[in-house]
């Protein structure tokens, strides 16, 4: 089934919505504060794309019988909150339509952040997660995205990838952390420079 024009906007925003936290915890994972604050803003980029993903085939299938823009906005979040923060609910909602979007070690590595965001504030433990996980947690987020409908409007990732070569553009200083050792940033094929 085809999308309707006004399904593509809430997509949109939740694309959105999930580049900006993923450019965030870059930032802070290798500017400011290292890998606590920005584990915490990866989870919430990594669930927030999983959950488009779902959102995006369930508007394919013609699950939403919404009429306009608003009404669908509202009906994706709705089923946001009925899926929740677990890795788990994201995988088996995402697995519906990706059955083997990740490896054995990617599945163990997501839970471990989700695990480290589940624990932001009701344990005082240590926690940790190896320095090479940010690399398959990009790779992940890449993946995820490349299953985005080119329909769906530029969005902040597109835009830096579009824009990073160009002299005429500048860009703000912090969007430079979308692409800093990760060999796989890019933008959405429609959008790729």
């Amino acid at each position: 089934m085809i999308m309707k024009s006004y399904q593509y906007t809430p997509l949109s925003s939740w694309l959105g919505n999930a580049d900006v936290l993923y450019l965030d915890a870059r930032v802070l994972w290798l500017q400011i504060s290292g890998m606590g604050g920005g584990l915490i803003l990866m989870w919430l980029a990594i669930e927030q794309l999983m959950k488009t993903v779902v959102f995006q085939e369930r508007l394919k299938n013609g699950d939403s019988k919404k009429s306009n823009m608003d009404e669908v906005l509202i009906e994706l979040t709705s089923w946001g909150k009925k899926i929740g923060h677990s890795f788990k609910a994201n995988r088996a909602a995402l697995y519906k339509s990706h059955p083997e979007i990740f490896t054995a070690e990617e599945e163990i590595i997501l839970q471990s952040v989700y695990d480290h965001f589940e624990a932001r504030y009701v344990d005082n433990q240590s926690r940790s997660i190896e320095i090479k996980a940010l690399k398959v947690l990009d790779e992940v987020y890449f993946r995820l995205r490349d299953l985005m409908s080119e329909d769906i409007p530029m969005s902040h990732m597109d835009m830096i990838d579009s824009h990073r070569h160009s002299q005429i553009y500048r860009m703000a200083d912090y969007t430079k952390f979308a692409f800093i050792d990760n060999p796989h940033f890019h933008g959405r094929a429609n959008y790729r420079t």
